[in-house]
């Protein structure tokens, strides 16, 4: 690799998520393992939960104003300036939200060569209907996205859904996400004194009130049982209102997002999953390896993931939920769960030394 390297990371702030948590292991790693490597860190919003975690030695960057109709246009225009100014070797840009203004910026920077890889974090043919202006990102991300040097991606069905948009391009690859660096935390006698917990971004992606309905059909056989929802999102209020609207507020609390995930899921017997989509949710792996047993709706990129013995973690609907965690509080199956702690603790260094070796070298 040449000696000297400067990477840029693109995204769109430092909000609570899971590609946030992935942008700071990446520096922490890259610092220690690549130190010629200067690391520059773009956003399109200076903002976010994650933001203060951003090592001091790391150069920052961001816009200074914003505009209500075109900030867009005006981030692509700032970001190829910053680009031509900066001389970033290889850019790694995030979802569309990072890339369509990364690989513009490229091809009006034409005579420069800069190596773009894209993490691409979610199921994209699902995620991009959430957004504003569906149709033009997707007709953004067919022509612009096989342009990239690499496209990283976490499964096999996001690489398939990937190619139904742009085709049969060449430059997808599968890299799996990795068990965060902060974990598993050390060893510490915890009591399980909640029953069902989520973690995470209160969106309607996460599909929370299904966990709601999933915990009223609990509470009628176990009526003292306790669930916390800990984040952070625009759904807040209405998850809230629900919980009212149910007669769940002696049974579910919600809580503003944690710096300390692992004191949540280490207090927990169950990690609940309701998403009606996802990439491959860190959440989940945090959540296995503080022995916090994971039940997880019917989705395809978990559920190959969840290989051995799926029916005690995957549910198609509701009752199934309910049969699976009953039967979990009733007799909890840690044996289980060291098969799958095991798996994610063994590929921690693998993973996202391999993620990083597609970036930099």
């Amino acid at each position: 690799m040449k000696k000297n390297k400067t990477l840029m990371i693109v995204f769109d702030d430092m909000a609570l998520g899971g590609i946030q948590v992935k942008i700071l292991d990446l520096i922490k790693r890259i610092t220690k393992d690549y130190p010629k490597t200067k690391i520059i860190v773009c956003l399109r919003y200076r903002k976010g939960f994650f933001l203060k975690k951003i090592p001091k030695n790391i150069k920052l960057i961001s816009p200074t104003f914003h505009t209500s109709r075109f900030d867009m246009f005006w981030f692509i225009s700032w970001l190829t300036f910053k680009v031509a100014k900066l001389k970033p070797n290889t850019i790694l840009s995030f979802m569309d939200l990072g890339s369509i203004p990364s690989l513009i910026a490229k091809k009006i920077l034409f005579w420069k060569k800069i190596k773009i890889v894209i993490g691409e974090d979610i199921l994209t043919s699902k995620y991009v209907y959430i957004e504003s202006f569906p149709q033009i990102r997707l007709k953004l991300i067919k022509y612009l996205y096989p342009q990239a040097n690499q496209i990283l991606v976490q499964t096999p069905v996001q690489k398939k859904d990937l190619h139904q948009i742009i085709g049969n391009s060449d430059n997808i690859s599968v890299s799996p996400n990795w068990l965060p660096l902060s974990f598993p935390p050390k060893k510490r006698k915890t009591k399980k004194e909640i029953d069902i917990l989520y973690l995470g971004r209160i969106e309607a992606q996460k599909n929370l009130k299904k966990f709601i309905y999933i915990i009223k059909e609990l509470s009628l056989f176990r009526p003292k049982i306790k669930a916390v929802i800990v984040g952070n999102g625009s759904e807040t209020k209405t998850i809230k209102n629900l919980v009212v609207k149910l007669n769940l507020k002696n049974n579910i609390q919600i809580l503003p997002a944690t710096n300390y995930p692992e004191n949540f899921y280490l207090r927990s017997k169950i990690f609940l999953l309701t998403s009606n989509y996802e990439g491959f949710p860190l959440t989940v792996l945090e959540a296995i390896s503080c022995n916090c047993y994971p039940v997880i709706r019917n989705i395809p990129e978990l559920k190959k993931f969840f290989n051995y013995q799926t029916n005690k973690f995957i549910f198609k609907n509701q009752q199934e939920a309910l049969k699976i965690i009953q039967n979990q509080l009733a007799k909890p199956n840690n044996k289980i769960i060291r098969h799958y702690q095991n798996k994610i603790v063994f590929s921690q260094n693998k993973d996202i030394s391999l993620f990083i070796k597609r970036c930099l070298e």
